[in-house]
């Protein structure tokens, strides 16, 4: 027995000593590609915050609604849309529980939008990426990868909370993105005091334990720290977690996210989602355990034309971009496709996304799930996809359209007023 437990003992301290090991290489490593400041940055004190610091609300089931932009037209139209739908969602029955609403801008400064709808503005950690700064053509094009301030700018709005607790409205913070729509509340997985895991996507194609991707994963996740099947398919979008839970999780991936853009192999090897792969990093580091569904099952999100039945989805996130083709043609007669929208007008303008024509068949919708020989349009995918156009349209419609700037001025104006009068002021 005495034995049996010796070697027990032996096995533990080894898997000690290798998780320490492992921490202090990757550390290492880590100091020899970064500065101080990202070493040790402001928000490692979030990091240690304990649950009952009392800065933040720790109850109930009501949820707070957050989102980066850089502040560009192409953001900027987008935003438009989804203030608009989130507004309308919170008309519906259980849309009370959705209580807050933020945009974190990472820019140096203010845009169009910044005085009229919540806004909190973050200082970009990539200058090049800076769309309120005169940055020289030459280098502007240096800006491949806006998404990588997202982290940064997320741990500097919840920094500026610890100092003004009003910033977070709720006990469940929900991150999302400029591209998404609502079109029906979504809710909180349970009260926050409760048992209940924070809610995320299962995102297939973020897969650390891929056979392409484990010689990478394995220097950023050692195997002192565990398999990398710890690792979750997911992101930090859509992702519904209590406030302490992003506390232990932001910093690190703020800094995984700037050691992967500080590693060109990485960079080749993750692509676009390489920001989705950091934040699953952190989470497996940080041991925190997301719920994770994909649609149909996810309350989350569904994103057409690759989800063409909604199940239990309450938002569309149309990265995606549906597509209509005859049969045995090529090229789209009708597209829903968001790259298409950079030009300044439509931050100007607001215009309204045309609608696909009517319904009939013959036509075939590509994606990634079926290629992009497209599979036969049923008149159910359709309605989908016409679903999540007209959802775009009524969110802009909401705000005022064309006359968004005047619409949303006057209620903020109306609001500083209220708000004035209710402080004595005026």
């Amino acid at each position: 027995m005495a034995a049996r437990s010796g070697g027990v003992l032996a096995r533990q301290v080894g898997a000690l000593v290798a998780l320490l090991t492992t921490s202090l290489v990757a550390a290492w490593m880590w100091r020899e590609r970064t500065s101080a400041s990202q070493l040790h940055p402001p928000a490692q004190g979030l990091q240690k915050a304990p649950s009952g610091s009392g800065w933040f609300l720790t109850t109930g089931d009501t949820l707070h609604v957050v989102f980066t932009s850089d502040g560009s037209p192409y953001c900027n139209y987008q935003t438009l849309a989804l203030y608009g739908s989130f507004r309308l969602a919170r008309r519906l029955p259980g849309g009370h529980k959705m209580v807050g609403f933020t945009r974190i801008l990472h820019r140096s400064v203010d845009d169009a939008l910044s005085p009229l709808l919540s806004t909190f503005r973050a200082q970009p950690r990539y200058p090049v990426c800076d769309g309120g700064k005169a940055v020289a053509a030459k280098d502007r094009v240096l800006c491949k990868y806006a998404v990588a301030d997202r982290p940064a700018a997320v741990r500097q709005f919840l920094e500026a909370a610890r100092r003004d607790p009003g910033l977070i409205q709720a006990p469940w913070l929900y991150l999302i993105e400029t591209d998404f729509l609502f079109f029906k509340p979504v809710a909180a997985p349970g009260p926050a005091e409760g048992a209940a895991r924070p809610l995320g996507y299962h995102y297939t194609y973020v897969n650390a334990a891929a056979k392409i991707h484990t010689a990478l994963m394995q220097r950023y996740y050692p195997a002192g720290l565990g398999p990398l099947s710890d690792v979750p398919h997911t992101g930090p979008s859509p992702v519904m977690a209590r406030v302490p839970e992003w506390l232990r999780v932001v910093p690190r991936w703020e800094l995984y996210t700037a050691q992967i853009e500080s590693d060109p192999q990485a960079v080749k090897s993750l692509g676009w989602v390489r920001e989705m792969f950091a934040f699953s990093l952190a989470c497996a580091v940080e041991r925190l355990e997301l719920e994770l569904h994909i649609c149909p099952a996810s309350t989350l999100i569904a994103q057409p034309p690759v989800d063409l039945r909604l199940g239990n989805a309450t938002q569309f996130h149309y990265t995606w971009g549906p597509k209509l083709i005859e049969a045995g043609n090529k090229t789209p007669f009708w597209r829903f496709e968001k790259r298409e929208w950079r030009a300044q007008s439509f931050e100007d303008n607001a215009p309204m996304r045309p609608l696909p024509p009517p319904w009939r068949e013959g036509w075939v919708t590509p994606s990634g799930r079926v290629g992009p020989q497209g599979a036969p349009t049923t008149k159910e995918d359709y309605e989908t996809i016409l679903l999540e156009v007209t959802t775009f349209n009524r969110g802009l419609e909401e705000v005022g359209g064309s006359a968004w700037k005047y619409v949303l001025g006057q209620e903020a104006a109306a609001a500083r007023a209220e708000q004035d009068q209710l402080q004595g002021v005026g």
